[in-house]
């Protein structure tokens, strides 16, 4: 009977239910604090075999770290693309092809929108999964192989889909940026950098852009998405008047050298880049059919001028079927809008 907790322990880890989205989270770090949804054994085999047969998904290992598939990207797409592993409800399908029951809009996108692999088949563009030497835009360190888990902490942690945060290093690179904080329910939480509308444990339908809303808490250069997004891309991220984006925390100003060097995603509001007709305030309170995406300190309804743009205005964080995982044109439409150009996006804002 020696042999048999082990086997136990495998069968259990395929019959267990996750909460909330929080597979990877032990018991204190999930929302609901009570139920256990990391198991070592789903990713992890300590002799490869049992009882003869192979406890590796992919290749024939074994491998590093006691992995059970032959590289990371290998062991995460093992669940997150057309969950090969059987789990219920369905862990969200990030690589795209065949979604998860209940997931056709994504907040983050797709790798690969209609699935493959890098470069994808459908000229879709990803955040690069899977590429070696690859340097981060506006960034300075090189990775040699880039993979889920320089964004995301495979054992979770307590921030929002166990996002990398403050404190944390991994692979030459500080995570300086604060926790992100998260509600889960049908009611906002100002207090939260992001909120998902949905009820806990409803599945992958609260992955859904239209339930995903972000906040302002409070205006600090490390607060919310925008931080975290900083940490590998830090020159497109900032206070306004920093040497790296130039121009005010007022919006746009009439100082010859002061202007703006790249485009404001934390501390300009619609109503201030109003001021001086750069954006279009009045045409953002009433005139769009639809809006792009922004981080908004009031409700979805209460449309004022206080929304700031950031840097899911503009991209996909999985990527999408535009041009640096670009959105263009309405985000509800699907992973890359429902636009053709770029600008479909820009004159929301700018109504030029």
């Amino acid at each position: 009977m020696r042999g048999y907790p082990f086997l136990l322990i495998f069968l259990l880890a395929f019959s267990l239910k996750g909460w909330a989205g929080e597979y990877h989270a032990t018991r204190n770090e999930t929302y609901s604090g009570a139920t256990e949804t990391l198991i070592c054994s789903q990713c992890h085999t300590m002799h490869g075999t049992q009882g003869g047969q192979s406890m590796v998904y992919t290749g024939s290992g074994p491998y590093t770290k006691l992995l059970r598939a032959s590289t990371v990207q290998n062991l995460c797409l093992y669940c997150h693309d057309g969950n090969n592993a059987g789990l219920s409800p369905p862990p969200p399908d990030v690589w795209g092809g065949t979604l998860a029951p209940g997931q056709s809009n994504p907040s983050a996108g797709n790798l690969c929108v209609s699935g493959g692999s890098p470069p994808c088949s459908d000229g879709s563009t990803n955040h690069t999964v899977g590429l070696t030497n690859v340097t981060p835009p506006g960034g300075t360190i090189t990775f040699a192989e880039f993979t889920c888990v320089h964004c995301h902490n495979p054992h979770g942690n307590l921030s929002y889909r166990n996002l990398r945060s403050g404190g944390e290093v991994f692979d030459g690179v500080t995570f300086s940026n604060d926790i992100i904080t998260y509600s889960m329910g049908t009611t906002e939480d100002g207090t939260k950098y992001v909120n998902n509308l949905v009820s806990p444990g409803l599945g992958v339908d609260k992955y859904e852009t239209s339930v995903v809303v972000f906040k302002k808490v409070p205006t600090t250069d490390t607060g919310g998405i925008q931080g975290f997004c900083k940490v590998c891309h830090g020159d497109f991220h900032g206070a306004g008047g920093a040497v790296n984006m130039g121009g005010s925390t007022l919006g746009d100003t009439s100082t010859v050298g002061d202007e703006w060097k790249r485009h404001p995603t934390m501390d300009v509001t619609l109503s201030e880049g109003g001021t001086n007709l750069h954006a279009d305030n009045t045409y953002w309170q009433s005139g769009p059919a639809w809006r792009p995406r922004v981080i908004d300190p009031d409700v979805p309804s209460a449309i004022d001028g206080d929304e700031m743009p950031f840097c899911l205005t503009c991209h996909r964080a999985h990527g999408s079927n535009r041009h640096s995982g670009l959105i263009f044109g309405d985000p509800s439409a699907g992973p890359g809008g429902g636009g053709t150009a770029m600008s479909d996006t820009c004159q929301r804002c700018h109504n030029q």
